[in-house]
């Protein structure tokens, strides 16, 4: 069975076509090109269905898989734009399952920026992308540490391969962080929430199949 983790796009294509697309620098791959060019299968999320052709193109710069499929099509199977999915395709039944897969996580160091105000956190594109964060401007989020929480709005700069996160030293400050410190970074799309630990411990997993919605 061939699987991958997707991020769905709303773009204008044909109603009855969707375009799956391969990160060209990203890590987290898939075998679906195994589904074939120009093949006929049914996309299935839950128990509704609808028949499609699938096309492949490639992205390289790109740090996330994503599909490409109408908004009506999207809205009779009640898929989300900008969401994390899980594909599953089953070459016997030419059935494509898509399930919510919204928590990702990543890997990086603390840093400080006098230029960011204190409710700002910069999150670069690449690792942005990387958890999952829909491309919003100053778009809120909450971050949670140990028992701690605040909220922010994310910054992520055009710089294709930064891959930063960055606070006003007065944030570091008041979550008890340093820069430099290695984290453990966790994004549940769900809830907008940015889990923060330190990367010494053990990491979120890099999804959670069980705190999908549809």
């Amino acid at each position: 069975m061939a699987s991958g983790r997707v991020d769905l796009i709303l773009s204008p294509v044909p109603a009855d076509v969707v375009y799956l697309t391969a990160n060209g620098l990203g890590d987290d791959k898939h075998d679906l090109h195994a589904i074939g060019a120009g093949a006929r299968v049914v996309l299935r999320h839950g128990s509704l269905r609808h028949t499609v052709t699938v096309q492949f193109r490639e992205d390289g710069e790109s740090f996330a898989n994503y599909l490409e499929l109408n908004a009506r099509l999207a809205g009779r199977l009640r898929l989300r734009d900008s969401r994390r999915y899980r594909f599953d395709y089953n070459e016997r039944t030419k059935v494509l399952s898509v399930a919510p897969s919204p928590v990702s996580s990543a890997r990086a160091s603390a840093m400080s920026s006098a230029r960011l105000n204190p409710n700002t956190v910069h999150i670069g594109y690449e690792l942005s992308s990387v958890l999952g964060m829909p491309e919003r401007r100053r778009m809120p989020v909450q971050l949670r540490i140990g028992q701690r929480t605040a909220k922010f709005a994310v910054f992520t700069p055009s710089n294709l391969l930064d891959r930063t996160i960055r606070f006003a030293p007065a944030a570091l400050r008041s979550l008890k962080l340093t820069a430099g410190t290695p984290l453990a970074l966790s994004y549940n799309q769900n809830t907008q929430t940015l889990t923060i630990a330190w990367a010494t411990e053990k990491p979120a997993p890099a999804a959670d199949k069980g705190t999908g919605d549809a």
